[in-house]
């Protein structure tokens, strides 16, 4: 959902300034990478300890993940994933 927002406050912003250049649209790309990677990174360390072909992790990861839902652990995964370090800069109308 944020990029969205941040996709509806670069396309305001270029419409109106009548400028929908590519360049001036790559604006959401750069906004967004840093936390984009960062969530895919999240995610291919999770899909490369879910799906190990190691036995031992087979046999622990439900343990662990059922330890981690236990602990603050998932909360922290969650909040990692859902929450923004900072506020968005962007135009107030895109706010709610």
């Amino acid at each position: 959902m944020t990029t969205a927002v941040v996709a509806a406050d670069v396309i305001y912003d270029a419409l109106r300034d009548r400028d929908c250049s590519a360049g001036r649209l790559a604006a959401v790309q750069k906004c967004r990478d840093r936390e984009i990677r960062s969530i895919h990174s999240m995610q291919d360390r999770a899909a490369k300890l879910m799906f190990s072909s190691s036995p031992f992790i087979r046999t622990w990861a439900p343990m662990f993940i059922s330890f981690a839902a236990k602990t603050k652990l998932i909360r922290f995964v969650q909040r990692r994933l859902l929450v923004l370090p900072e506020p968005l800069a962007i135009h107030e109308r895109f706010m709610f």
